[in-house]
């Protein structure tokens, strides 16, 4: 990035999962890997970028995790449930290793962005759709106490899919329910949403109006191409969120081929001056 643009991005994302959870794990591995990213994520903040975390939790009702796409037939109930299983127990211990991976970040000066159970509205993850909003809310609870246990400091992301309904987390006096997140983000993937983000204007609006920080949480058009309508030109994004998303925080790109690289005016979009670039970005929250 830096030798083909000249910049390279304020944001990096780094996985505490390992193999983003989709792999059963062999003899010696185990399911979560900070100490691989965090020396990295730390150089990346002190030079003036952010740093977020994701978590492709892998499925707790597997002894050798993997399955994060696998649905579950009680929908999570064993792992919200007040008695002891396996399960719970497997789900917990990944916790407390995710939380003390983001204290050794905190202890290293870094306070990241934190987003757990990506894509909720979606069905395709074990967390996502197929399981109750109560059981889901319980999940994200957990996974905050067990961060609060080791004194943990992030800003909370509540990363949701923008080509999925919002309505379940839809309270009676009309407002929504985002669990807590400091930032409610919408991961926008696919040509023609790329295209025109006044699709997700109606979401990007229920995060305003419920006083949360909204953020472009992933974005990607796969191959920077579509069938019918050719390459995608990435120079247009920041017009696209002037338009339909002005309070946009963030837009990160995910990697391989979604990444910023492989998009017609990746140069240009990367000189843009209306976007903050490492080594810009300085978190100085409390």
């Amino acid at each position: 990035m830096k030798t083909r643009f000249g910049k390279v991005p304020a944001l990096m994302c780094v996985e505490y999962l390992y193999k983003e959870g989709m792999r059963k794990l062999r003899d010696g591995e185990k399911p979560v890997a900070w100490r691989s990213v965090n020396s990295v994520a730390e150089r990346h903040y002190k030079g003036g970028g952010l740093v977020r975390i994701v978590c492709h939790f892998p499925n707790p009702y597997f002894p050798n995790y993997g399955g994060l796409r696998v649905k579950l037939e009680d929908k999570s109930a064993k792992l919200v449930a007040s008695a002891d299983s396996p399960e719970k127990s497997r789900w917990l211990a990944m916790l407390e290793e995710v939380a003390d991976g983001v204290r050794d970040l905190n202890d290293r000066g870094v306070i990241p962005i934190f987003g757990p159970m990506h894509e909720m509205n979606g069905e395709w993850f074990w967390w996502g759709a197929k399981i109750p909003v109560d059981t889901q809310r319980k999940l994200w609870n957990q996974i905050k106490a067990a961060l609060d246990a080791k004194g943990c400091r992030v800003v909370w992301l509540n990363a949701l899919a923008a080509g999925r309904s919002l309505e379940q987390y839809r309270l009676p006096d009309g407002s929504y329910d985002f669990f807590n997140a400091d930032i409610v983000g919408l991961d926008v993937y696919k040509y023609k949403r790329a295209k025109n983000l006044g699709c997700i204007k109606d979401k990007y609006d229920a995060v305003i109006e419920n006083g949360k920080i909204f953020a472009v949480a992933e974005f990607g058009v796969k191959f920077g191409l579509d069938d019918k309508n050719g390459a995608y030109d990435v120079s247009t994004l920041t017009e696209q969120l002037d338009m339909h998303c002005p309070r946009s925080f963030c837009v990160l790109f995910w990697h391989g081929p979604w990444g910023i690289q492989i998009y017609k005016n990746a140069g240009k979009l990367m000189n843009d001056p209306k976007l903050i670039k490492f080594p810009e970005a300085v978190f100085d929250g409390k």
